[in-house]
């Protein structure tokens, strides 16, 4: 019987170093198939802790260590407002991606396009095998500024790969003004919600979106975004005026 045999020992003495498999496939020899297979589960599981351990070592870390991101990039909307942002190979990767390696850490992305736009995943992996991804939530394509549809499908691609990055980190970007210095706390999904705005059916769903938009850039003191998002809202206000004559 499996409960007769003093399985715990196996497992538990195992060091997670290259062989230490085939060490475990040693011990394992003579064993009846059920005392096999609950020694593998055990060590199985043995390791899985093992590199979680390890990842949440190495997050505090990198936590210690982490650069600061800035929004360097000046995105100009015609003329009618502007707000900084995080570009994600010059702001975002190439700040990170040294720190991360000498933690340990590496990401890849994943997607999954749907009917409601994309679907991007973040995953962050350690060297000892444990793993975590992060969601972010299906997002339109960006048509804004002329787009052509790959260019829109790469600029949300671009959107979605920093912002998962980010989260997965914890990190929230810092903006800087003319000067230098770090000024407002950024805003998440700014642009999202300004395409909302302008692009509203009615008056009802402009103004609900711009309620709730509004309401989280005052909470942020954010005063580019809520420039932003008065520029969207003024520009569905000429939209529909324009259409009644």
């Amino acid at each position: 019987m499996v409960a007769q045999l003093d399985l715990q020992p196996v497992a538990a003495q195992m060091d997670k170093k290259p062989d230490a498999f085939m060490v475990l496939v040693d011990k394992l020899k003579g064993m009846p198939p059920e005392a096999i297979s609950s020694v593998l589960e055990s060590y199985k599981q043995f390791i899985a802790i093992q590199a979680k351990q390890a990842f949440d070592e190495a997050m505090a870390l990198l936590k210690k260590n982490m650069p600061a991101i800035v929004k360097s990039k000046l995105a100009d909307m015609n003329g009618k407002y502007s707000y900084h942002y995080a570009e994600l190979h010059k702001d975002v990767c190439s700040k990170l991606d040294p720190v991360l390696e000498a933690h340990g850490f590496g990401y890849r992305w994943t997607t999954h396009p749907n009917e409601k736009g994309v679907t991007l995943g973040c995953i962050l992996y350690h060297v000892q095998g444990h793993q975590e991804e992060t969601l972010m939530p299906p997002a339109p394509h960006d048509n804004s500024g002329g787009k052509n549809s790959i260019q829109a499908i790469g600029s949300t691609l671009s959107y979605l790969q920093r912002y998962s990055l980010l989260m997965a980190l914890g990190i929230a970007p810092k903006n800087v003004d003319t000067d230098g210095v770090i000024a407002d706390p950024e805003m998440p999904g700014l642009e999202d919600w300004c395409t909302s705005i302008r692009d509203a059916h009615s008056f009802e769903e402009m103004d609900q979106s711009f309620r709730q938009a509004f309401s989280e850039a005052s909470r942020l003191k954010n005063k580019t975004a809520k420039d932003a998002l008065a520029a969207a809202r003024d520009d569905w206000r000429k939209r529909t005026k324009a259409g009644a004559r």
